[in-house]
């Protein structure tokens, strides 16, 4: 063991090597910055989380272009041999099965906010759209119909619309009045179920969903009704005429819905888009008392609520969900440069998004889509955004690195898969620090630069996955906590980050170096 002073004799520290895994446990808003789990980040930005790496999002192109009003909603008519995808403006319906230019409208309509349902009857199959403001619109598969009223419901005051137990259940603006068709029936005469007297907290009806719970015995249908307050009554049974066939279960208060679009059919269950986070209705259901834990948003929910805080008012907070990665997409309105919050829906692991400002999704077939300002965008497809860089940042959790005491890293070694050219860029954030404004270093040149501002490498593989882990110098100075960061940037491919190594030279003992 030697002093500080035995440097003067040619003694030198003995250097370490410390492994940055994978953030493979995603974003975390919830613990503290010096107590969080290793292998979570404090900024995860365009990066899909999953159980052995992260890898850059896919991009977008454009679908459907030339809207001269938002695209505010995108709905799918389902028929029993095909699917078409339609796009509600403040100037009409407009058909965007097929990518291209905005043809005509197929139907009139002044406000594009819209709710939609698919059902199928005796006469056929129907997407039926409601806005609160022009007639409820009606598509066959060949004809829009624009029915006025259901006897004595008028179809331009309903807001919400939902099909359970093959009745038509629709919600009536500012009232508390839920309306039923007759079983299998897109027409008739509707009927008023009147719910104010259930809700203590009074407000209006917002938002209703139906879903399949396992009560042990067989699955067991039920409806779910959510007050413009935040409470949810839940019932069950087929015909709400008949006390023997009709049941509420309960009425629950979980938090304010964020729009109309707050319920959103999950597998076997149904979510809940509130202000206080997002809930699956099968836990709400097994206590009187909400455990804010059980939300699916625990993880995230100091960022959560943030933007919540901002733009709980806005239109355009809803959910989507994309098997195939598999993803649970959220989306925010409001950020100018867009906001997604996403979740792995196998490990339950958070990411964010950002440059896709959305106004609605929907899925037709196996893609993805959003509506923009002015046209409708197919999404996580490719590798840009619009032929530009998809450009993904992370900052994983602080760490002592295995050490207690102060060190200094002298290089990284990330260990990167791509099958094609990508820019990255490596750093070392210490003890907290709250800008960005850290060293780093480009692949590449080798050269050192300030974060954000310093020129993109060059590092590049073509064909299939390859991988590559070269050691990278990066100025440091001597801290306790250091936290990895890293920036990708590519258009032409989707890199996988799967691990850094990390050499550093401990404070305080030194070693001959032999």
């Amino acid at each position: 063991m030697f002093s500080r002073s035995a440097l003067s004799e040619g003694l030198t520290p003995k250097n370490r090597v410390f492994t940055f895994g994978a953030p493979v446990h995603g974003l975390n808003a919830k613990s503290p910055l010096v107590d969080m789990d290793p292998l979570s980040c404090s900024v995860l930005e365009n990066w899909n989380v999953f159980p052995d790496r992260v890898e850059v999002r896919p991009g977008a192109l454009d679908w459907m272009t030339g809207f001269t009003q938002p695209v505010n909603g995108l709905w799918t008519w389902d028929g029993p041999s095909s699917s078409k995808m339609f796009a509600t403006c403040s100037n009409g319906v407009f058909d965007a099965t097929t990518a291209g230019a905005v043809g005509a409208a197929v139907a009139a309509i002044t406000n594009g906010k819209t709710v939609g349902v698919n059902i199928t009857t005796g006469g056929g199959s129907f997407l039926m759209m409601v806005n609160g403001t022009d007639n409820l619109q009606m598509y066959d598969g060949a004809v829009w119909t624009a029915p006025a009223a259901f006897g004595g419901l008028n179809t331009n005051t309903v807001i919400n619309i939902e099909v359970y137990k093959q009745r038509v259940f629709m919600l009536q603006n500012a009232s508390m009045n839920l309306w039923y068709l007759p079983v299998n029936s897109v027409a008739g005469a509707a009927t008023a179920y009147p719910l104010g007297a259930i809700f203590r907290r009074g407000g209006t009806l917002t938002a209703i969903g139906t879903w399949s719970l396992d009560a042990g015995v067989g699955p067991d249908d039920m409806l779910a009704v959510a007050s413009s307050q935040g409470e949810i009554a839940v019932f069950s049974g087929t015909d709400p005429s008949a006390a023997a066939t009709w049941a509420l279960r309960g009425v629950y208060y979980v938090g304010k819905p964020l729009g109309s679009k707050a319920f959103y059919k999950y597998g076997g269950d149904l979510l809940y888009l509130s202000e206080t986070g997002i809930y699956p209705m099968s836990r709400v259901l097994q206590t009187d008392v909400i455990d804010r834990s059980v939300s699916v948003t625990d993880n995230i929910q100091a960022d959560y609520s943030a933007l919540v805080a901002l733009y709980s008012a806005n239109f355009g907070w809803s959910m989507v969900f994309q098997p195939s990665v598999p993803l649970l997409v959220v989306n925010v309105p409001g950020p100018t440069d867009g906001r997604q919050f996403v979740m792995n829906t196998q490990s339950r692991a958070w990411s964010t998004y950002s440059g896709w400002v959305a106004n609605c999704w929907t899925r037709l077939g196996t893609s993805v889509f959003y509506g923009g300002s002015n046209k409708v965008v197919q999404a996580m497809t490719g590798y840009s955004d619009f032929n530009t860089n998809i450009r993904a940042t992370l900052l994983q959790a602080y760490t002592t690195m295995g050490y207690s005491r102060t060190k200094h890293v002298r290089y990284l070694k990330p260990l990167f898969a791509s099958n094609n050219v990508f820019d990255y860029s490596l750093g070392i954030s210490n003890n907290f620090e709250a800008s960005f404004a850290i060293n780093s270093i480009s692949s590449g040149s080798l050269a050192a630069s300030l974060w954000g501002t310093g020129v993109w490498g060059t590092s590049f593989w073509t064909g299939a996955a390859q991988v590559t882990n070269d050691w990278r110098g990066v100025p440091d100075k001597y801290a306790k906590h250091k936290a990895l960061y890293v920036q990708v940037a590519s258009r032409v491919a989707r890199p996988a980050l799967e691990s850094c190594d990390a050499l550093y030279v401990p404070a305080g003992t030194f070693y001959v170096d032999r």
